[in-house]
């Protein structure tokens, strides 16, 4: 298999290189375009940031009031060119305040610029989430690998001309979106109906958009701190502050990109669990630094550990939302669109107490100490919340042990395949392909969901929807119709009971 197949042929390759051209804009849009003047640090930056992402917010919202209007949105050539030309006209807009320091223009560029973001990630992400974590597993990491590589070019690059060619990427990246499948730019849709869950709390989100609300929280809580940290390691001037060591930072981040797409994609998602575990304690790491490198010109360092495992955990949590929006959401659209919505509000939040809490000057907050500790406690809730969530464990590896359980059986190394082949061909949804697993392996339907972490509800639906695909009527008939196929003798597990077999 070749490089091009491997990254599911052309839309694949359309889907890194564009979605890569969005990244690498917007991880230098606010350090180039407004640091042109070459005038002592002020808080241009960040309110251009928080602006960005605040005007991000009212998108995701419409999205999900109006979620099948805003799927014929980012599926119509004529928006996705009058967006990429907003997101241009919005970095152009920062790069003329970066020259003049035009408040008008810094409050035009995020307004315009913010909409641009609402509109392009949303529309990536119908991309990524095609096949749920295969898909956004690879097409994430090497966006953010292909942002790095773009990103080298300009940085060598006087400033003027770097940040009008920055501001170029919007138009890059919507041209390739628009010349992509449009299937692509589509949000699948899984054919199973709504089915009441009244063993969930009332405000879980678990039914409607599939997602707990352990993830939401851990998703907040990280991004609330990191709206802080890059106050501090990013805009703030501080004595190890210079472009030299900011550029070590951004390269740093760019490296961790790197690696993990291509460990990623030689070992087709093995390892991937080790790889997100070390990453968000990277983060941890970095958090705990900070207290003993404030006011030293090691600073930068505690910033670039933090970056490296941000940067890790940024690649998990669109892998993990966008296996949700496949595999479990209703609507996956709002799925996407929530974790945008709780993104960008968390990080506007973190972002305005920093500039309470430490300035925008030379001088740091007496108890900065204090807060940066607090801040590691924080990264540290998360992950443990992020860890215990049910929706992190088929990322993490968990799925490996389910759906390769044919090999309790004795079955030869290739039987999994052979299986997996089989039940693609009915067009089996992801899920309902674990299901299927597990019915082979003789699971009861209370196991099965102590297993996937559903209720026992969503349970029998995806057991329904495998037997309706297949032609069958009850786990028996299943066995027996498999059997052949697979060139293997399969028979129900003897502890299945009648009274437990599946209707």
């Amino acid at each position: 298999m070749n490089v091009k197949q491997s990254m599911y042929g052309k839309p694949g390759v359309m889907t890194i290189v564009g979605s890569g051209f969005h990244w690498a804009w917007f991880d230098a849009l606010f350090m180039s375009a407004l640091f042109i003047g070459n005038r002592p640090y002020d808080l241009l930056p960040e309110i251009a940031t928080i602006l960005v992402f605040a005007c991000c917010i009212p998108f995701c919202l419409f999205a999900l009031g109006k979620s099948l209007l805003v799927e014929r949105m980012i599926n119509d050539p004529r928006l996705i060119l009058t967006f990429a030309a907003i997101g241009t006209l919005g970095s152009l807009l920062f790069v003329l305040s970066g020259i003049g320091g035009s408040k008008v223009a810094l409050v035009a560029g995020g307004v315009l610029c913010g909409a641009y973001m609402g509109f392009a990630q949303l529309g990536w992400c119908a991309s990524y989430s095609q096949q749920g974590a295969s898909t956004a597993t690879l097409f994430v990491s090497g966006a953010f690998a292909c942002a790095m590589l773009l990103d080298l070019m300009p940085l060598l690059m006087v400033p003027l001309a770097s940040a009008v060619l920055f501001a170029l990427f919007p138009l890059a990246s919507g041209l390739l979106y628009f010349f992509l499948d449009p299937s692509y730019r589509t949000y699948r849709r899984s054919d199973r109906p709504a089915v009441p869950s009244a063993d969930k709390p009332r405000f879980s989100l678990r039914r409607p958009l599939g997602v707990s609300n352990t993830l939401l929280g851990a998703l907040m809580l990280v991004f609330v701190c990191f709206g802080y940290l890059q106050h501090l390691n990013s805009f703030m001037t501080m004595p190890s502050a210079d472009g030299s060591n900011g550029m070590l930072i951004q390269m740093l981040r760019g490296g961790v990109a790197i690696f993990l797409f291509i460990a990623l994609m030689l070992g087709r998602g093995s390892g991937a669990g080790a790889i997100y575990r070390v990453g968000l304690l990277t983060m941890v790491a970095g958090c705990l630094l900070m207290p003993f490198f404030v006011g030293t010109e090691h600073f930068w360092a505690s910033g670039a550990v933090i970056i490296a495992g941000f940067t890790v955990f940024d690649v998990l949590i669109y892998v993990v939302f966008s296996q949700v929006a496949y595999g479990e959401s209703e609507v996956p659209i709002k799925t996407i669109a929530v974790m945008r919505l709780l993104t960008c509000v968390s990080y506007c939040i973190g972002a305005v107490c920093a500039i309470g809490l430490t300035g925008a000057g030379e001088q740091i907050s007496p108890f900065f100490s204090q807060e940066a500790t607090l801040v590691a406690f924080l990264m540290t809730i998360a992950t443990v919340l992020l860890l215990s969530s049910d929706d992190i464990w088929v990322v993490l590896g968990a799925k490996a042990c389910r759906v390769d359980g044919l090999a309790d059986r004795g079955a030869e190394s290739d039987v999994g395949a052979r299986f997996e082949e089989c039940l693609d061909s009915f067009g089996l949804t992801a899920r309902e392909m674990e299901v299927a697993k597990l019915l082979v392996l003789g699971r009861t339907q209370s196991r099965m969901a102590e297993t996937l972490c559903i209720s026992e509800n969503t349970v029998a639906t995806h057991v329904r929807h495998v037997y309706q695909k297949m032609g069958v009527h009850n786990r028996q008939q299943f066995i027996d119709f498999i059997s052949p196929k697979i060139s293997v003798s399969l028979k129900i597990n003897d502890r299945v009971s009648p009274d437990q077999e599946d209707e």
